[in-house]
């Protein structure tokens, strides 16, 4: 019985004392699990707008924005997905669910709801840009562009290609509706998944089709280099 209290006391006081490091400790590690514990209960919002890309015209750039950093594209009739995240928390999985932050808004757009994609863009590796179990939902057999040092965390699945994409590098992705080139930009950022594979790349992009481009600047912050991005984009005379 005594052997039976003491076990039983030690559990207690390593409990508390575990409680009290989650509560007041400065770490990373304490601070996920305070913010984790402050999630239990709460209501994931619905988007406030469901986009209708049934209804987009092929002549004309639409976009829609679906939650975090994923956007739609239609891009005269090319379809283009960055950066999916649809599921109501990213993270490890570690079997019985997702460890990870949970979302505060639901996405715009189920997989189910999606267009077959041409393109998936992915910007870095960071697990709320990089979502495994939304690249392996998406729809179509689209080639996917990522950054240097990251095609190994793409999940198996029937992309067309996926092609990792160097600083002022161009890639052709040619569709039924026509082609689309992709150059990736320096960005100011850090690609690094687990804090510790620092090796691995981080890019914006530009989207060019039919003498029109678009900026996908993922994370960047601000940095000398936007003055030469912004020539960059300034669209071709026709």
């Amino acid at each position: 019985m005594n052997r039976r209290k003491f076990l039983l006391g030690s559990v207690a006081l390593a409990a508390g004392a575990s409680g009290v490091w989650t509560a007041t400790s400065a770490s990373w590690t304490a601070r996920f699990f305070r913010e984790r514990l402050a999630e239990v209960g709460r209501a994931i919002a619905s988007a406030p707008h469901r986009p209708e890309p049934g209804r987009w015209s092929d002549q004309a750039i639409t976009l829609a924005w679906l939650g975090h950093a994923s956007v739609l594209v239609n891009f005269f009739g090319v379809w283009v997905l960055v950066d999916p995240t649809f599921y109501p928390r990213i993270g490890v999985n570690v079997g019985l669910g997702v460890l990870g932050p949970q979302r505060l808004v639901a996405s715009a757009l189920a997989p189910g709801d999606l267009p077959e994609l041409d393109a998936v863009v992915v910007s870095h590796a960071h697990f709320d840009h990089l979502d495994i179990p939304s690249l392996r939902a998406v729809r179509g057999r689209p080639t996917l562009i990522t950054a240097p040092a990251t095609a190994d965390l793409i999940p198996r699945r029937p992309y067309e290609s996926v092609v990792e994409l160097p600083w002022g590098q161009t890639h052709r992705v040619v569709t039924r509706r026509g082609e689309l080139r992709v150059r990736s930009l320096e960005v100011k950022h850090w690609g690094a998944r687990i804090r510790r594979d620092t090796y691995r790349g981080y890019n914006g992009y530009v989207l060019e089709r039919e003498g029109q481009r678009l900026l996908l600047g993922g994370d960047t912050a601000d940095t000398p280099s936007f003055p030469s991005i912004a020539g960059t984009v300034r669209s071709p005379r026709p």
